[in-house]
């Protein structure tokens, strides 16, 4: 089995833990984060092959919705992912910079997308927040595993 097949299991675990935390109500102050897009933007960023992205990508939305029909948010969650997925591509900083600008990205289409009043509250900035740290926790974990060193 190659690297990157490997990769892509160990990131497909991380996704399903990251869906069972995302629906298990673990509230920081109020504010959940949103595990599901963090696990998205990591295997953005360690992961070359676009058909295990956009695989992982597909169970990330059947993870957050599991209806036989698309409904607005998850349809926009897609759309932004796949967005995510080909800009991490074209942008010129290191990995880990990329993945931060990413992530608040992506945090704010999802809200600007959803639920436009909420980018001033102060739940939007928490969950922002999180989301961010999160990022950087879950790179720098993966990192630690020598199969993630080197793409």
């Amino acid at each position: 089995m190659n690297k990157e097949t490997l990769r892509f299991f160990m990131l497909g675990a991380a996704l399903f833990v990251a869906g069972l935390l995302q629906f298990s109500d673990i509230a920081i102050f109020g504010v959940v984060p949103n595990f599901v897009l963090v696990v998205i933007v990591v295997a953005a960023l360690l992961l070359r092959d676009l058909w295990y992205l956009l695989f992982l990508l597909s169970v990330a939305a059947f993870f957050l919705k599991f209806s036989p029909s698309a409904e607005l948010e998850i349809v926009t969650f897609f759309l932004i992912g796949a967005a995510l997925i080909i800009g991490e591509r074209k942008l010129p900083w290191h990995t880990l910079v990329n993945g931060m600008f990413l992530t608040a990205c992506a945090t704010t289409a999802l809200y600007a997308f959803v639920d436009r009043v909420a980018i001033s509250s102060l739940m939007f900035a928490l969950e922002l927040g999180y989301n961010m740290v999160l990022t950087y926790a879950l790179y720098h974990g993966l990192m630690a595993f020598r199969l993630f060193r080197h793409r």
